[in-house]
């Protein structure tokens, strides 16, 4: 049986294009099929178009941060005002505690001050009591009252000193004017003759009389 060897076909000199896939080099990539000379064109087309784009993107950028930087400032300016406002108000009211502050002390000096005033005028007061105390306590020691003296109608101090003179003639005692400090009849009294109230200028003549008064009456009895 003979044997048939095939012979394999000859290579053709021509060789085929193959599709070229390209991959661009922006985001959203798309695949070149034809020619290297269309897709390096179609390349440089898409490489402008995304320079572009991004150009645009980011003047849209700058524009907002400049506003967003105007707004900043006008904020940061509004807040400057305030805190303005704020330091005057307060500054208006730290002098105001501070007035008030000084009035405090000033008018706890003056109730310092009364009080001290005040002490002294108690201190002043019992000074003078005692005082009052010690001579009407030394005026009484002095004092005589006479009583059931009858009344004249023409009665004067002068009168009063007169018979207070000859009471003491009949107590052998002798008085004298200057010896009278003070004398006066006191107010009347209804149906009874008002005492004489005679003050001596020294202790020694009231008792002087009084020893003789005793002494006559003792003898009376």
């Amino acid at each position: 049986m003979a044997t048939t060897q095939r012979t394999p076909p000859e290579k053709s000199t021509q060789t085929l294009l193959k599709p070229t896939l390209l991959t661009q080099e922006s985001d959203t990539a798309s695949d070149c099929i034809g020619s290297e000379t269309e897709c390096v064109g179609q390349r440089n087309i898409t490489r402008r178009y995304k320079r572009g784009y991004d150009e645009s993107m980011l003047n849209e950028l700058k524009d907002m941060l400049a506003d967003v930087q105007l707004q900043q400032k006008s904020q940061a300016s509004k807040f400057n005002e305030e805190m303005q406002k704020l330091m005057q108000q307060n500054a208006k009211i730290t002098e105001s505690i501070q007035y008030m502050s000084d009035k405090y002390d000033e008018v706890l000096r003056q109730l310092q001050q009364t009080k001290s005033e005040n002490s002294a005028f108690k201190t002043q007061i019992k000074t003078l009591e005692q005082k009052l105390e010690t001579f009407e306590r030394n005026s009484k020691a002095s004092t005589l009252e006479l009583r059931n003296v009858p009344e004249s109608n023409s009665e004067d101090k002068s009168a009063l000193i007169e018979l207070v003179r000859s009471v003491g003639d009949v107590l052998n005692v002798k008085v004298l004017d200057t010896d009278i400090r003070t004398i006066y009849r006191t107010k009347k009294i209804p149906n009874k003759s008002a005492p004489i109230i005679v003050e001596f200028s020294s202790n020694s003549i009231k008792e002087n009389i009084i020893m003789s008064s005793k002494k006559i009456q003792q003898g009376q009895e």
